[in-house]
């Protein structure tokens, strides 16, 4: 850097400075964000794929949406919107809820009485949450209106691959 360039510049000058740096930085935000062209940007992750490294989950076949009829995307279930009904992966299937900025995903798997108590359960089956924006009371009682449903699904068979919760957090794994 030169002297010169710590001067004082005349006002014509400093204007025209500041509209070039203003054209740059707007040409190199341009470049970084999608336009308003419709050019496609980055896809948000799905819950399904929350960690860096995780395999993302499949949508749930039909014995997974056997065991919570009649929800499925789109349903509502209490004061929150079903986003992903998740199949089961690692022993447990998921159905993630979002209500504005607050996101749930409970975790239904095979209740097992060596584990803490769940926040909810329904028969053979333990319900859990993790959530994002959202109050824990919110949350566990989203899990209590889960267990409902699943309770009126008794008779459905137990998906394939569904086990007992591990609690256990594993590298890759969201939890």
């Amino acid at each position: 850097m030169a002297l010169s360039d710590l001067m004082p510049k005349p006002p014509a000058r400093r204007a025209a400075l500041l509209i070039a740096t203003t054209l740059a930085l707007g040409a190199a935000c341009e470049r970084l964000s999608p336009s308003s062209a419709g050019a496609p940007g980055p896809t948000p992750s799905p819950a399904s794929a929350m960690v860096v490294g995780a395999r993302p989950r499949a949508p749930a076949g039909a014995a997974e949406l056997a065991l919570v009829a009649p929800l499925a995307p789109g349903a509502t279930l209490g004061a929150f919107r079903v986003r992903e009904v998740l199949a089961v992966s690692e022993g447990s299937m998921r159905v993630v809820c979002e209500s504005d900025a607050s996101v749930v995903t409970l975790e239904i798997a095979l209740d097992d009485e060596q584990q803490a108590r769940p926040p909810a359960s329904s028969g053979r089956y333990a319900i859990y949450y993790s959530g994002r924006r959202v109050l824990p009371d919110d949350a566990a009682a989203l899990a209590r209106a889960l267990a409902e449903v699943v309770g009126k699904n008794a008779s459905a068979p137990v998906p394939p691959g569904m086990s007992r919760y591990d609690a256990t957090p594993k590298p890759g794994r969201a939890l």
